[in-house]
């Protein structure tokens, strides 16, 4: 793709994407808010396109050019026309429908990928990001690599793979220079899902006074192990991807996690340890967990990420989980259409 080629020669940054005209669907969200800023501090023309418009936005930091548009909304025709006047080098997806009934997450994890697809110019490079929970369910102990049968079990990830073939058709075909970045769990400032529903009770409390004996934290079971990446982390993936020489990725699949499965139940402990906070986790009633996937274990083989991209996790995961608690509150949705939702019971007794 000749934009990408250019911008890569003329860039400030270690990734050379000085004026290169981006994307991002989804911008609002908190992957999506994430890649807008790590490509406009590499230089890029950013444009954040949903319906809570684009990221928070720093002083004097990169600006990104905010568009309000219900993309679930849009059709085909509509959506052709929006792009022409974009006339983006990139597109960077990061739509995603997490929570909600079928039909809604149809809609814009499967039907609007289509439609992007089907309406994108040719060989338009769009990066695309996945989910690892596309995999499906998975026993271990070996690493998930991106050549492994997807087999999906909910809604979520079935409509998410969707996607993703209608992505690698495309891109298979010569008519996209396309690729799937299949993000594992993620962890860092303002992260949603039940680390960052933790981090977020953890800062309730730490404004109040303690009860006789500490505060007590009720979770279900937590028997899984999963892999977790930084925000940050996907958001440098992000760039990479878009800076890739032409070709490079095209028709990929590409894993992007901390290569590791971590027990969630000590994950939550070490953010209880890492707040000071004098509490007690006890095991409260029902199951617990996300109705997005039923896999217990999980840890992702990113040496393609490492080969294709120059791309390792710089975070590690414990000064995450304290980056977390320092920053707990998502600024916006989780996935740039809907907030994010809570499936975890968080008790506490005094």
């Amino acid at each position: 793709m000749t934009a990408v080629r250019q911008a890569a020669g003329g860039g400030t940054g270690p990734h050379g994407l000085r004026g290169l005209r981006v994307l991002v669907l989804g911008g609002s969200g908190f992957l999506g808010g994430r890649a807008a800023r790590s490509l406009a501090l590499a230089g890029a023309d950013v444009t954040s396109v949903s319906r809570g418009g684009g990221p928070p936005q720093a002083p004097g930091g990169p600006q990104v050019t905010a568009v309000r548009l219900d993309l679930a909304a849009m059709g085909p025709r509509m959506l052709r026309d929006f792009l022409a006047g974009q006339a983006p080098a990139v597109v960077v997806n990061a739509v995603g429908q997490v929570w909600g009934g079928e039909g809604n997450m149809a809609d814009l994890n499967d039907r609007l990928v289509a439609d992007l697809v089907a309406t994108l110019p040719a060989r338009t490079r769009l990066v695309q990001l996945g989910s690892s929970l596309e995999y499906g369910p998975v026993t271990g102990p070996a690493p998930v690599h991106e050549t492994r049968r997807a087999a999906p079990d909910t809604v979520y990830a079935r409509t998410k793979l969707r996607g993703t073939e209608h992505v690698l058709r495309a891109s298979r075909d010569g008519r996209l220079d396309g690729a799937v970045l299949r993000v594992a769990n993620v962890s860092g400032p303002g992260a949603p899902g039940l680390l960052g529903s933790v981090a977020r009770w953890i800062a309730e409390r730490s404004a109040e006074q303690p009860p006789p004996g500490g505060h007590v934290l009720r979770l279900g079971p937590l028997l899984a192990a999963r892999d977790f990446v930084d925000v940050r982390d996907v958001g440098d993936a992000v760039v990479r991807a878009v800076a890739a020489r032409p070709g490079r990725i095209r028709g990929r699949v590409v894993n992007i996690g901390g290569g590791r499965a971590v027990p969630v139940d000590r994950l939550v402990d070490r953010l209880l340890e890492l707040s000071g906070l004098p509490v007690r986790r006890e095991a409260a009633g029902g199951a617990g967990g996300s109705p997005r996937s039923s896999a217990a274990w999980q840890q992702l083989d990113i040496d393609r990420a490492r080969r294709l991209l120059g791309w390792v996790p710089r975070h590690a995961l414990d000064q995450s989980l304290r980056d977390m608690l320092a920053a707990p509150d998502p600024a916006r949705g989780h996935d740039g259409v809907t907030g994010p939702q809570n499936p975890y019971r968080l008790e506490e007794s005094k």
